[in-house]
């Protein structure tokens, strides 16, 4: 009899072990299946060249970044972009997270099936849907796998050029500015106006159009180069700042602009 009990132990205690070492092996297998998907699909921020952002609402310009020494905005305007805020964006294209399969994911549940916001990385498709059930993330489709992505990625891209632009007006490179009058501006106004930062760059005219208090024709030389017209709209609480032939402006508070006079 004891000798009956010890055989059924030590072949409960082998079905158990060969158990326990099906469920490693399994548990092994699953994480190396993730970690070749992760190194199969590896990216590398350096090889962006070219960022596309398109909006599924129409409000929202596509908007075109090109890689050309420095980064800049090549659509809906031409300016130099904001390199600061481009490296985290960059985080979403070489985002490591596995994820899954598409073919496990309900896409319309996810927002998949008609996402928000799609950033082109070159070629690479990143589309970005409705927030996870978590909260503080969304689901974003890379391919064919379902990852997730910080939830601050939308409400950043939606923040259109100027969440990507140099708000700097006209930062190191202004030289020069001359007002309607023909009075030219001293040293101290031209530091004052070399470092003007805007809040925001956004179409103009605006619609609806503000009322506007005055404005200043500013004649300004950046790098010692040929001239530029720009226009001053100043109302109660801002100033835009709009260059010849751009339809977009600069939005500055007009408390930071006291040196600008009101054009005779």
């Amino acid at each position: 009899m004891t000798v009956g009990h010890s055989a059924k132990r030590k072949r409960l205690v082998g079905v158990l072990s060969a158990g326990l070492l099906a469920l490693l092996a399994g548990i092994a297998f699953l994480s190396w299946q993730d970690t070749q998907v992760a190194n199969a699909d590896a990216r590398n921020a350096d090889d962006v060249h070219t960022i596309t952002i398109t909006f599924a609402e129409d409000k929202f310009l596509p908007i075109v970044l090109k890689k050309q020494g420095e980064w800049l905005l090549e659509s809906p305007i031409k300016l130099p972009a904001n390199t600061q805020r481009i490296t985290p964006l960059l985080t979403v294209y070489t985002n490591p997270d596995p994820g899954y399969s598409v073919n496990e994911v309900d896409l319309e549940a996810t927002g998949l099936n008609q996402p928000e916001v799609t950033v082109m990385f070159n070629d690479y498709a990143v589309r970005v849907g409705s927030v996870a059930i978590d909260g503080g993330k969304r689901h974003a489709l890379h391919g064919d796998r379902v990852r997730f992505v910080p939830d601050w990625v939308l409400d950043f891209l939606k923040g259109g050029v100027s969440a990507l632009a140099d708000l700097r007006v006209w930062g190191d490179a202004l030289t020069g500015l001359t007002f309607a009058d023909g009075a030219q501006a001293g040293a101290e106004v031209l530091e004052q106006a070399a470092e003007l930062s805007a809040q925001q760059l956004v179409p103009w005219p605006r619609d609806p159009a503000p009322e506007i208090l005055y404005t200043q024709t500013l004649t300004v030389q950046l790098n010692g180069q040929a001239k530029q017209t720009w226009k001053v709209f100043v109302t109660e609480r801002y100033a835009a700042f709009q260059a010849a032939n751009s339809q977009y402006a600069y939005i500055v508070a007009v408390d930071e602009v006291p040196w600008l006079p009101p054009n005779s």
